[in-house]
């Protein structure tokens, strides 16, 4: 809890003038979609930890969004304006695994790109639209769009170049 802290030393020869400190508290709530967390404290710096392992640090995982890599308990601590603070450690359980169909391909070309991109989607009952969602490196959606036609584009020149991660997906499959 953040607010001011009021300090006074006593001792025999008498007290010291009183010192006034603010305290500063730290956002360490997370919001989980799917597979992934994201701290909702923007502009930090962030260690997602492993709660079953010590809370040891997971290795490069230093981003805003952490895309779980399997079951397991996961936390984040959020660094800000020289303060920390660890978020609650958050079970995580994968209960489906969706398997490849044949029958349903998506392919996205040119890669790499000049950040236009185009889509193909070949499925044998494209009777629902679909959402695509495109998500930079630190889990945010950079980009969402309704999709009903089974080719098409999308622009992602104003991003910077990097590796972005797509979901593609209905009230049926994703």
């Amino acid at each position: 809890m953040g607010g001011n802290i009021t300090v006074t030393a006593n001792n025999i020869c008498g007290s010291s003038t009183a010192q006034t400190v603010a305290s500063t508290t730290i956002d360490t709530s997370v919001t989980i979609a799917g597979i992934i967390i994201m701290a909702n404290v923007s502009d930090a710096s962030y260690q997602w930890i492993n709660c079953n392992d010590g809370n040891k640090p997971i290795l490069g995982q230093t981003y805003q969004g952490f895309n779980v890599p399997g079951n397991g308990n996961y936390a984040v601590i959020v660094s800000k304006d020289c303060c920390n603070g660890t978020s609650f450690c958050f079970a995580m359980l994968i209960t489906e695994i969706v398997e490849y169909n044949s029958s349903r391909e998506l392919t996205i070309y040119p890669n790499p790109s000049n950040g236009k991109f185009y889509y193909s989607i070949t499925e044998s009952q494209f009777k629902n639209n679909f959402t695509l969602e495109i998500y930079n490196i630190q889990g945010k959606i950079i980009y969402e769009s309704r999709i009903s036609n089974q080719e098409d584009s999308f622009d992602l020149s104003n991003q910077s170049k990097g590796v972005y991660y797509l979901k593609l997906f209905n009230d049926k499959l994703s």
